[in-house]
This record gives structure tokens, sequence and C-alpha cells, in this order.
């Protein structure tokens, strides 16, 4: 007794013969399921370049705020070095301020002798 073909012998013969009918069934049958799958990945990965992007941009601020955080320490050396600088002069200033007001009073001359 000969059996007839069963349906996956069927689909099997048809994958042989003709490999993209195959194919476009499961994409007629599937296509909802492709397309979710696809533009979930595609939104994955637009999602995944726009986090790389702001975590690039991170690296590159927080090396930055480094550079700013030396900056400002080389400032406050050179502000001290100023106040220094600035003190000296003001001391020195003042110096001379205090000797502008020295009064110099000459010596009364001796007195003169009479002759007489």
């Amino acid at each position: 007794m000969a059996t007839e073909p069963g349906s996956t012998s069927q689909v099997l013969a048809l994958v042989d013969r003709r490999p993209y009918v195959f194919l476009f069934a499961v994409f007629a049958r599937y296509w909802k399921q492709i397309f979710t799958v696809a533009g979930a990945l595609i939104t994955v990965g637009t999602f995944y370049a726009k986090v790389e992007a702001v975590l690039e941009q991170g690296k590159v601020m927080h090396q930055d705020v480094d550079t700013l955080k030396l900056q400002v320490g080389v400032m406050q050396q050179q502000l001290v070095a100023v106040k220094d600088a600035q003190q000296a002069t003001a001391a020195d200033l003042q110096g001379l301020f205090n000797a502008a007001h020295i009064t110099v009073t000459p010596a009364a001359p001796p007195p003169k002798q009479v002759k007489r």
C-alpha cells in the first residue's frame, strides 16, 4: 500500500524545487512579526547610539571640568602671589606716607655772641 505524501514532505519538496516560494509564504504569514522585530531592533539601535553619544559627551565634559579645576588652582596661586605683592606695596606706601608727615624742626641757632 502506497501512502500519500504528507504535508511535511510536500513542503520539503516545494522548498527543494522553489525556495523563494517558501520564503514568500513565510513572509506572507509572519510579516507583522517580522516588521515588529525589525522595528524593535532599529529602535533599540537608535536608542543605543544616542546613549553612546551622551556618554561620550559626559566623558568630554568630565575632562573639561578637570581642566578647569587645574586652571582654578593655578589662578588661586597667582591670586595669592598678587595679594602678597599688594600687601608689600601697601606696606612700602604706608612707610612713605608716615615719612611724609615727619616734620623737621630746625635746631635753634646758637645765640649770637654780642660783642661788648
